[in-house]
């Protein structure tokens, strides 16, 4: 279903590509919908950012994803992720900006890396009054 939204075809179940035919430089983006941890995981209902001991509000601010080689039709990719750096920036109009960066390595089925993803989301603080 996921493939089949990325390349914008309705009839993948009936006639699906080739294995090794080359998938869409976003399709590695796809994972999150299956991460229950992730605030755009497929749930019903529900905020999209329902991050604990959030005080303001949470934005997607960067993402950059490094290809080693093209991912495939048929390849079976393990995505480790870990947490990278952290800084923090006042705002003009008070409180702070919280910077986190998340790294996501997607492994083929030979832990050979094919893909590496960064992220970067920021916390709004509210102003204290």
């Amino acid at each position: 279903m996921a493939f089949a939204r990325a390349v914008g075809a309705q009839d993948l179940a009936e006639a699906p590509p080739e294995p090794g035919t080359p998938v869409p430089a976003t399709f590695a983006a796809v994972d999150v919908q299956f991460d229950p941890l992730h605030m755009r995981n497929m749930r019903p209902s529900g905020p999209l950012a329902a991050a604990e001991g959030v005080a303001g509000s949470v934005l997607h601010a960067e993402q950059h994803f490094e290809y080693l080689r093209p991912v495939r039709v048929g390849d079976v990719l393990t995505v480790g992720q870990a947490e990278g750096r952290t800084w923090e920036k006042p705002r003009r109009q008070g409180g702070r900006l919280r910077f986190r960066e998340f790294i996501k390595e997607y492994r083929d089925s030979r832990d050979r890396l094919v893909v590496r993803s960064r992220m970067v989301l920021v916390e709004t603080e509210r102003a204290q009054r």
